[in-house]
């Protein structure tokens, strides 16, 4: 059974360990061999706090029954759009390719639209990235065009 909880400061060091993690990285983030640190990690913390607290950003722990294995959320929420960018990494090995990405952005969209009240979703995805692509696509997901900095991410947009 899939779980959400709302992400902590006691998730950084699972944090550390997913981002850190190439495998769970690859597809998700521009830089994957850079990794992160325990200080990039408690700065990252610091904004999401402040962000969070003005309504701006909300993340959450996925969990697998107890274990976590994953993070994933809500940023840039701006109440006056009513958009916001979504964000999704499964950053236990094992836990990939279950399905779980599915009950994860199922969730974030119901949150986002019926408890937020946000009417669009943004993702960035990498083009190598054709599970996530194929996932984004069958649960609404429209593909608005290339990020403008390397053309390494789809732009991905969804509606209600």
């Amino acid at each position: 059974m899939i779980n959400f909880q709302p992400h902590t400061r006691s998730d950084i060091p699972l944090r550390i360990k997913w981002l850190n993690n190439y495998k769970a990285t690859i597809y998700a983030v521009s830089n994957p061999e850079n990794g992160t640190t325990e200080e990039l990690q408690n700065k990252w913390f610091d904004d999401y706090e402040e962000k969070f607290a003005k309504g701006e950003k909300k993340f959450f722990t996925i969990l697998s029954e107890d274990l976590p294995i994953g993070f994933m959320g809500l940023s840039d929420i701006r109440k006056n759009t009513e958009d916001a960018k979504i964000f999704i990494l499964i950053g236990e090995d094992d836990y990939r390719g279950r399905g779980i990405g599915k009950e994860s952005i199922e969730y974030l969209i119901n949150y986002a639209f019926n408890d937020l009240g946000l009417k669009s979703l943004n993702l960035d995805v990498k083009k190598l990235n054709l599970p996530a692509i194929n996932l984004y696509s069958k649960v609404g997901f429209k593909t608005t065009g290339e990020d403008g900095k390397d053309n390494e991410f789809w732009l991905m947009r969804l509606e209600r």
